[in-house]
């Protein structure tokens, strides 16, 4: 099928392609013909397509689906923890202590519902990203004894937590500058599209997560004690500073659905061109089924609608 013979399809499915340039329209509605031997010549592909399909694998079990392994959805997931505390005393009147804390969680993983290893050391068609959580804790105390009745304490702290996640394609010139490797242009960041087909657990292609938070949190605090007499008085404040920050470039390279009889959805960020696989593939009305197993949709034309599944 990654040549444009569907004739496989066509016979286990009896699924029909039809050619969207034969439609005609009359009084009982629009009608068309199919591809001559369920063959789609490659004049008919998209061009965006034709660059995606060398870095497509070959099946390796027969059949239209589930004709493939999936690799494992997360090669690793690393965790991995450093801290220490400090307890001086400085002289009978001050003493400090404190401690550090950090935290580093890298880890691969993949949003599924399957996924591919690409031909060649490519991210096209990974379906992968990279997250690596980050955390930095630190914190300190002075106490002070200024006399026997009077007592002070100062906290100093900062926290910071950040969590990258990145589609593997991101930024890897799949449609940047200007259209990049696929010629894909009018989408609003470099990302690898996400193409999915929503049917017999046919694998995804793409992973449209990326971006990026942190969030910042710094600490200023003085308290004084006062002993006198029967009563203890204290008297403090404490200032706080707060950064919250989120970026978001998922779904910038074009996320697009497949339909059951109808050319695929695009739901780009932003609105785009769609000269690509807007309209490449199509869907059966049948339901995914759960398994380990992944197939491999094959070549389809620019503007090419059936009531076909894509296979091997």
């Amino acid at each position: 099928m990654q040549q444009g013979d569907f004739g496989e399809l066509v016979t286990e499915a009896n699924r029909p392609i039809y050619d969207p340039a034969t439609t005609t329209v009359g009084a009982n509605g629009a009608t068309r013909n199919p591809f001559p031997n369920a063959v789609i010549p490659e004049s008919r592909w998209s061009r965006v397509t034709s660059v995606m399909l060398p870095y497509h694998p070959k099946p390796s079990l027969p059949g239209i689906a589930q004709n493939d392994i999936a690799p494992l959805s997360s090669n690793f997931q690393d965790h991995r923890t450093l801290g220490f505390k400090l307890d001086h005393r400085i002289n009978d009147k001050h003493r400090i202590s404190g401690m550090f804390n950090a935290t580093d969680r890298p880890a691969q993983k993949s949003p599924g519902p399957s996924r591919l290893i690409p031909v060649g050391d490519t991210t096209a068609l990974a379906n992968y990203n990279i997250q690596r959580v980050t955390t930095r804790i630190i914190h300190a105390n002075i106490d002070s004894t200024l006399s026997p009745t009077t007592l002070n304490n100062i906290r100093i702290g900062y926290s910071r937590f950040r969590n990258p996640n990145f589609s593997e394609s991101f930024n890897q010139g799949w449609l940047g500058p200007d259209g990049g490797k696929l010629g894909l242009t009018g989408l609003p960041f470099d990302l690898f599209p996400t193409i999915q087909f929503d049917t017999e657990g046919y694998t995804r292609y793409g992973d449209n997560i990326a971006s990026d938070n942190f969030f910042n949190t710094a600490t200023l605090g003085d308290t004084a004690t006062l002993i006198r007499g029967s009563h203890t008085i204290k008297i403090g404040a404490e200032w706080q500073y707060h950064q919250d920050n989120f970026r978001n470039f998922g779904n910038g390279g074009g996320d697009f659905d497949s339909g059951a009889t109808a050319p695929a959805i695009h739901r780009p960020s932003t609105p785009p061109a769609m000269p690509g696989p807007a309209s490449c593939w199509a869907k059966s009305t049948m339901p995914p089924r759960p398994t380990a197993l992944r197939s491999r949709p094959g070549a389809t034309p620019t503007g090419a609608s059936s009531s076909t599944t894509p296979g091997r």
